[in-house]
């Protein structure tokens, strides 16, 4: 929910949306979920060691990194997963958004809500904590069709698997300096890492 709205306003397009909300709990988002393994595939194909980490890193037990700021130097301090993986690079896929969007003035939709997905890759100096990459990937879909039609919302939650599908070509295309196509963008597979 984005635009101007009030505190009460808020509250009542909450209210509204709970039953989207309801069945995007249920949306499936495998394709974000896989990326990792799919990234961890493609840098094996070009010779690159992988180590897979199964479990999310847990950022949030990081501590912040204190030695410099600025651009091309990770907030956090990735540097102590060097030794815990022995890798030299952290490889982090982080899904910011994943769901719908919907523009309000007030308590005023002003339109259909659309599938929106967005992701942020990050390659990771884990001696330097420097940033080798950084790559924030969004996509939004309009609905087609009628997008009101609870309780499975079927062309709205459509309209959510074309976003993940495209947000996931996108970081992936990024990565690998690929060129986007149509092909590219309708095929491809986080809160997950990968080095």
């Amino acid at each position: 929910m984005i635009g101007a709205q009030g505190i009460l306003d808020y509250a009542i397009n909450k209210a509204n949306a709970q039953a989207i909300v309801e069945r995007l709990q249920r949306q499936d988002f495998s394709l974000v979920s896989g990326l990792p393994q799919e990234l961890a595939k493609g840098l094996e194909s070009r010779q690159v060691k992988v180590v897979l980490v199964a479990a999310p890193v847990d950022t949030e037990q990081l501590k912040k990194f204190t030695e410099g700021s600025g651009d091309g130097i990770a907030e956090m301090d990735y540097r102590p997963l060097a030794k815990q993986y022995g890798a030299d690079r952290l490889l982090l896929v982080a899904p910011r958004w994943l769901g719908t969007s919907r523009s309000y003035y007030g308590f005023m939709p002003l339109g259909a809500p659309e599938g929106y997905v967005s992701l942020v890759g990050q390659l990771i100096d884990l001696h330097t904590n420097r940033l080798q990459w950084y790559e924030p990937v969004k996509a939004n879909t309009p609905v087609t069709g009628e997008w009101d039609d609870a309780p499975e919302y079927s062309n709205l939650m459509k309209s959510v698997d074309a976003s993940t599908r495209a947000a996931t070509s996108k970081l992936r295309a990024a990565l690998f300096m690929e060129q986007m196509t149509t092909a590219t963008s309708a095929a491809v597979s986080a809160p997950a890492t990968a080095q």
